[in-house]
């Protein structure tokens, strides 16, 4: 999903500008925070029914989702990172091309936002398994990042047509509420 939304805020930068894109990435990062604190909460709540075979279903389920909480901190924070970094590259980009090259911007913030993303997201979420030795920094990096990371460049190249599609959508969406 992240090329996805990586590709989403770069039409809406490119229609409405660098303020909506960045609206969009907050909406967003509001929206994991609710999730992080409905996991906390869900979590925390014993069982309500205290018979051994219910007491160790809630075991097993606060250990399975007690480990999504983990993963949602590091969604946030690659969201956070990537997310804000691909919106100030496509703009400093899109003002040193003007509106040529939309591809070029498109790829080159998604790329590099990615990568901020992914390495973000890998070490804070695999950090416990850094600290006891089940992944060295290289392994981690060369294993998970690196192909993680290549898979969503290749989205992000196919998406490029996406990229027009939706900017010209937009933008006659856009003409229309101007004329409402």
């Amino acid at each position: 999903m992240m090329p996805f939304l990586f590709l989403v805020t770069d039409i809406v930068g490119e229609v409405y500008g660098k303020k909506k894109s960045k609206e969009f990435v907050t909406v967003g990062l509001i929206s994991l925070v609710f999730l992080l604190i409905w996991q906390l909460v869900a979590v925390s709540v014993p069982a309500a029914t205290p018979n051994e075979w219910y007491a160790g279903f809630n075991t097993a389920y606060q250990k399975v989702f007690g480990m999504t909480i983990g993963f949602t901190v590091a969604s946030i924070a690659a969201f956070l990172g990537g997310q804000y970094l691909d919106v100030s590259i496509y703009h400093v980009v899109k003002k040193v091309t003007g509106n040529k090259y939309m591809w070029l911007r498109n790829n080159l913030s998604t790329v590099v936002g990615q990568f901020v993303d992914t390495n973000l997201f890998i070490f804070i979420a695999f950090f416990p398994r850094l600290l006891d030795g089940s992944f060295g920094v290289f392994e981690l990096f060369s294993v998970v990042v690196i192909p993680y990371w290549l898979a969503k460049v290749v989205v992000a190249f196919l998406d490029t047509p996406l990229q027009y599609l939706g900017v010209w959508w937009l933008s006659g969406k856009k003409k229309v509420a101007k004329k409402a």
